[in-house]
């Protein structure tokens, strides 16, 4: 009898953020290309416009190499523009080594 191959439980998941997380974010986030640059974001957002998990995320703010973030309550928050401009220096600084 031919030996039959099984198909892994679940694939790979390439979000930046844990799985549970990024089947609600990803099918119901904005089009942050029309959200004003003021806008407030958390760290749901930053992780999925960053690439970085929570735990990087948090590294990059003890190294201070991330923008502060602002409090509101217990929340986090970051305007667009802020995160917006780290993407832009780190993409910068990769290109000219």
């Amino acid at each position: 009898m031919p030996r039959q191959e099984v198909e892994p439980a679940r694939s790979y998941n390439t979000a930046p953020v844990n799985s549970a997380r990024a089947r609600s974010d990803w099918n119901t986030m904005p089009d942050y290309d029309r959200l004003p640059m003021w806008s407030l974001i958390g760290v749901s957002e930053v992780s999925i416009l960053t690439g970085l998990s929570r735990t990087a995320l948090d590294a990059r703010l003890a190294e201070g190499t991330f923008p502060a973030p602002s409090k509101h309550g217990k929340n986090r928050v970051w305007s667009l523009q802020q995160v917006r401009n780290w993407c832009v220096s780190v993409t910068e600084g990769a290109l000219n080594g």
